[in-house]
């Protein structure tokens, strides 16, 4: 699972931890995050659509995601792989660009779990800058998991 960072005397602040079950065994789930073709088809929260994609899946790789909001206005989410383990387990690195610099660096790790009926997704994003960051990235994520729903159950493959 993941480290405790209590277990370390640290204080766990600056987090978001969200778990959501999908209609799909892992490796399905671990495709939509993973593979271009899928991830174009339900990444970012609604009212974004991806308009370019770059995933280099390898540790150490990077990926870019580019999304316009209905205005046009554009949204880049940038990192790197830190961990892969098919279909259990993804950790990358997320940040926003703006003007083609990163913002702040946080970290994403991603657990697929088989249970009954699919896949039990356990998601930590930490090493936001505030309150107000993981507030804001919890909106966001609730949506883009309603999407990733909505494309798993429109899209079954196994």
């Amino acid at each position: 699972m993941y480290d405790d960072p209590a277990a370390d005397g640290q204080t766990a602040v600056h987090e978001l931890v969200i778990d959501r079950k999908f209609a799909a065994g892992p490796e399905m789930v671990f495709a939509a995050w993973t593979d271009p073709a899928l991830v174009a088809g339900w990444f970012g929260p609604q009212g974004l659509q991806v308009s370019d994609l770059d995933i280099d899946l390898k540790v150490g790789g990077a990926y870019r995601i580019a999304m316009l909001n209905t205005d046009g206005s554009p949204h880049i989410a940038v990192g790197v792989y830190r961990e892969i383990d098919p279909p259990s387990r993804l950790s990358f690195t997320w940040a926003w660009q703006s003007d083609g610099v990163a913002g702040n660096e946080s970290l994403v790790e991603i657990e697929f779990e088989a249970v009954d009926g699919g896949t039990l997704m356990h998601f930590r994003h930490s090493g936001f800058e505030s309150d107000n960051a993981v507030v804001m990235h919890n909106a966001g994520w609730d949506s883009s998991f309603i999407s990733l729903d909505e494309f798993l159950t429109n899209n079954p493959r196994e």
